[in-house]
C-alpha cells in the first residue's frame, strides 16, 4: 500500500471508532437534557471533525473547496463550537467584511476615500457572496459576486479590496509601527475607514468568538502564508492608533444647517450624523449664503476616542456640491 492509502486507512479507522463512541453515547443518554448531552460529547465531536478534516486534506478536497473562494473566515472560541455560532455574530462579521471591501474598492478605483455612498458600479463589482459553511467549525467562504471581465486589474476588484483589508488586519495583529500603515494607506480617511472595519471584525472580550482565522488566496497574496490568526490584539492596536490620531485632515459632503446664525453655530448633516462645523471669520459670509445647501467642507477633523466620524471640523474651505455629487451623496 502507498503511504497515502495507509494514512487514509488509519484516519478512517479513527473516525469509525469515534462514530461508534458517539452512537453508544446517544443510546446511553437518550433521555438526557439535550444541552447537557451536547456539552458531554463536545470533545468527541471536535476530534471527529479534526479527523474528517484530515481525510479531506489527504484527498485534496480542501483545495477543491477553496479554489472557488477568495477568503475563508473561521470563528473560534467563546460561544463558537461544535459547528455552531450565534447568527448575529456571523451576520455582523460578514456585513463588516462587505462594507470594508466596498470602501477599499472605492479607494482603489477613485484614488480617494468615498465619504458617502459608494458609486453603484463599484458597489456591484465589490459585492461578495457567501459560498459555503464548512462543517466542524464556524468557517465561512466568501468570493466576488461578479466574474472578472476587466483587463486593467490583475484580480477582481473585490479580491484587491479584500487583500487590502487583510493587509491592515495583519498590521494591527502584528502591532507594527504607525509609519508602516501610513505607507500602506496614505489617505487619512481611507485609513480611518479600514481601521474601523478591523475593529468591527476583530475579536474582543465581549464578542462571541476569541480569535478569527483568515485563509484563502487573498491571504496568500497579502501575508505570503496560508493563514493568519486575528486576536484581540488587532482590535487594541487599531483602536490605539485611532485614539492617537484625534486630529486629522478630512473632507466631508452633506447639507449645511444653521443651529444659531448669530453665534455662528453650524452643523453638517452627513447621513444620519451631524458634525459641528467651526468657520473662521473670513468664511462666515460664504457659510451663511450656503445654509440649507449641499456642500463639501475641508479642514481639520477632531475625533473623540477611536470614533470613525469627527465630532467637529475646523473648516478651511467650503464649496457647493454639483448636482451629480448630490445624487451620490443621497
Amino acid at each position: 500500500m502507498t503511504p497515502l492509502l495507509i494514512r487514509l486507512d488509519e484516519a478512517r479507522e479513527q473516525a469509525r471508532v469515534l462514530e461508534n463512541a458517539l452512537v453508544s453515547a446517544r443510546e446511553k443518554y437518550a433521555t438526557a437534557d439535550p444541552q447537557a448531552f451536547s456539552a458531554y460529547i463536545g470533545s468527541l465531536l471536535e476530534e471527529l471533525y479534526a479527523v474528517r478534516a484530515r481525510i479531506d486534506a489527504e484527498l485534496g478536497l480542501e483545495g477543491l473547496r477553496t479554489d472557488g473562494s477568495s477568503l475563508w473566515v473561521r470563528l473560534r472560541g467563546g460561544r463558537v463550537g461544535e459547528g455552531r455560532a450565534p447568527a448575529h455574530a456571523v451576520g455582523q462579521l460578514i456585513e463588516a467584511i462587505q462594507k470594508g471591501t466596498r470602501q477599499a474598492a472605492a479607494f482603489l478605483e477613485l484614488g480617494t476615500a468615498v465619504l458617502h455612498r459608494v458609486p453603484k458600479e463599484i458597489g456591484i463589482e465589490a459585492s461578495l457572496d457567501v459560498l459555503a459553511f464548512a462543517p466542524g467549525s464556524a468557517r465561512i467562504a466568501v468570493a466576488p459576486s461578479t466574474p472578472q471581465f476587466r483587463v486593467d486589474h490583475p484580480l477582481p476588484l473585490a479580491d484587491m479590496a479584500l487583500q487590502q483589508l487583510v493587509s491592515v488586519a495583519l498590521w494591527a495583529e502584528g502591532g507594527e509601527a504607525d509609519a508602516d500603515l501610513d505607507r500602506l494607506l496614505p489617505d487619512p480617511w481611507a485609513r480611518r475607514q479600514i481601521l474601523s472595519r478591523i475593529r468591527d471584525i476583530a475579536p474582543t472580550a465581549t464578542r462571541d468568538y476569541t480569535d478569527l482565522q483568515l485563509s484563502g488566496p487573498v491571504v496568500g497574496l497579502a501575508a505570503k502564508r496560508d493563514s493568519v490568526l486575528i486576536t484581540p490584539k488587532a482590535y487594541s492596536h487599531a483602536s490605539d492608533l485611532l485614539e492617537r490620531r484625534q486630529e486629522e485632515r478630512v473632507t466631508f459632503g452633506g447639507r449645511l444647517v444653521a443651529i444659531d446664525v448669530e453665534k455662528t453655530r453650524f452643523h453638517l448633516r452627513y447621513k444620519r450624523a451631524r458634525i459641528r462645523c467651526d468657520f473662521p471669520r473670513e468664511l462666515m459670509p460664504a457659510a451663511k449664503g450656503l445654509i440649507g445647501e449641499y456642500v463639501e467642507v475641508n479642514g481639520i477633523g477632531f475625533f473623540h476616542h477611536a470614533s470613525e466620524l469627527p465630532q467637529r471640523i475646523r473648516v478651511a474651505t467650503i464649496r457647493r456640491l454639483t448636482s451629480d455629487e448630490i445624487v451620490r451623496l443621497r
